[in-house]
This record gives structure tokens, sequence and C-alpha cells, in this order.
């Protein structure tokens, strides 16, 4: 039979056996925490290091490709729009930037803008009906009276038609310049907005797809354009509606791009992942860097 005294000092050196193993334990294990810390800090220390050294180079290069074809834009360019009459069309609002940039590029390619055509509908429809007395039905909020109209504008703008010298003449503000015909068509479509009453809804569809629908059956090349920041992005809304589009037309390579669409390259060109390209393939002679970047 066990002595009292004898229980009480095995009790005692298994309790001072716990502690000192829960002692060591805590010890290793928080050096070992440490010392995964400190690896599992250097190694993400080194790949943040890395990705910033990646982005600083990609953007370096992207700069430098940029002033090459700015350098180059006039050259590459020259003469490849020469005696051609480009329209420029939107619905909701145009950018200026979006027009000047369209505008600089035509003319440094030996070409012209016809005419700008902003509109804005529905809040413009009863404008445009009433200048367009006379000349067509009037489509009031019926969707497929809006849609016919629509598309009688969008082959009016490029044949010169009637119909638009009308609403120059009544609408100048929304319509601007000579309209003396188009042989090539930019459509900018400012991205719809999140809420809008149904009807409204139905009444924008079905003019933007008369307009898109008139322009195309007159046979020109038409190029949906928008700039690298535009959300939502309008690319496969223009695909659609059969355009050919350049996603970054704020960009020097979408410029460059811009032009050949123009002058009857086919397909969709930029930087977003809709692009089946950066550039159309241009002509030998355009120089080897640049062209080398068409693919």
């Amino acid at each position: 039979m066990f002595d009292f005294r004898y229980h009480a000092l095995s009790l005692v050196a298994v309790f001072l056996a716990l502690a000192i193993g829960i002692l060591l334990g805590a010890t290793i294990g928080d050096s070992l925490v440490s010392e995964a810390g400190k690896g599992l800090s250097s190694s993400l220390h080194g790949d943040v290091v890395n990705a910033r050294n990646d982005a600083r180079q990609a953007r370096a290069e992207l700069s430098q490709r940029d002033k090459i074809i700015s350098d180059e834009f006039p050259t590459v360019v020259q003469s490849v729009l020469s005696g051609q009459r480009v329209a420029i069309v939107s619905t909701g609002s145009l950018p200026s930037n979006i027009e000047s940039e369209t505008r600089q590029s035509v003319e440094i390619a030996g070409g012209a803008i016809d005419s700008v055509s902003s509109f804005d509908i529905p809040n413009q429809l009863d404008d445009l009906e009433t200048a367009a007395q006379g000349r067509v039905p009037s489509p009031g909020t019926d969707p497929e009276l809006v849609k016919q109209f629509g598309r009688r504008i969008g082959r009016s703008i490029v044949s010169a038609g009637d119909l638009t010298q009308q609403l120059h003449r009544a609408l100048p503000d929304a319509l601007r310049g000579d309209f003396q015909g188009a042989t090539s068509v930019v459509y900018f479509r400012q991205p719809p907005p999140d809420k809008e009453d149904p009807k409204q809804k139905e009444l924008r569809e079905a003019f933007e797809d008369g307009l898109a629908s008139g322009l195309e059956s007159t046979g020109v090349q038409t190029v949906g354009v928008e700039e690298q920041g535009t959300d939502p992005s309008q690319i496969g809304w223009y695909g659609d509606h059969k355009m050919s589009s350049v996603d970054s037309v704020d960009l020097p390579g979408g410029r460059l791009a811009l032009v050949f669409v123009l002058n009857g390259e086919k397909g969709k060109y930029g930087i977003k992942g809709t692009a089946d390209a950066p550039l159309p393939k241009l002509p030998i002679g355009s120089g080897t860097a640049i062209g080398s970047l068409g693919g």
C-alpha cells in the first residue's frame, strides 16, 4: 500500500512535468511560428517587389510603343483616307475627345469629316419628329415606327439625303457639318443608364437598332469606337450590329487602327479581351516597329 506522501510527491512530479512540457512546447511553437512568419513575409515581400518591377517594365514598354506609333503615325497613314468623307454618329452624349481624336486621325490620313450627328433618344424624339415633318411619317411612340425613323436617318446621313439636310437646318447643334455624303462612318454609343424607364428604353433601343441598320444598309464601312476606360464596354453591341470596332481610340494604337478600319479592314481591334488583335495587318512599308505590332 502506497504511503500518502509518496502519492502526493508523485502527483507533484506529474504536474511539474506537464508544466515543463507546456512551457517547452509553447517556446518551441512560438519559435517555429516566428520563423515561418519571417519566411512568409520575406517571400511575400519578394513577390511584391517582382510584381512592381514587372508592372514598371510593362508600363515602360507600352509607353515606348505608344511613342513609336505617335511619332510614325503621319508617315504610316499618309493618304490612306485620301478623298474619303467620314460621318461621326453618336447615340447619347458624344464626348468632345472622341470627336477630336477621330477628326485629327482622319484629317492626318488625308480624309475629311463630313458631319457630326448626335442623337439623344427618347429626349430628342419630339424635336426630330417636328423637324422631319413632311419627309417621313410621324413615328410617335410606336417602337416599330421609331425604328423605321432611325433607319431612314441612318441612310440619309450617308447618302446626303433631304431628310438629314432638313434635320440639320432645324437642329444645328445636334447635326453639324456639310452633309455631302459619307464614304464611312464612326459610331459612338454612350453606355445606357443602369436604371431606365422600360418604355424609354424600348424607344431608345428601337431608334438605335434602326439607325445602325440604316447605316449598314448603305454598304459603307461603319466602325464602332470607345475609349479604353469605357464601362461597360459597347464592343459587343457593335458586333451585334455588324460593325467593326476599335476599343481604345484614345490611345495612339487605337487611332492607328481606326484609320485602317475606316479604309476597309474588318474586325475588332484594341487592348481589351474582346479584341481580335491590337492592330490590323498594316501594309508593307509601314515601318518595321509598327508593322510588327499589327500581328
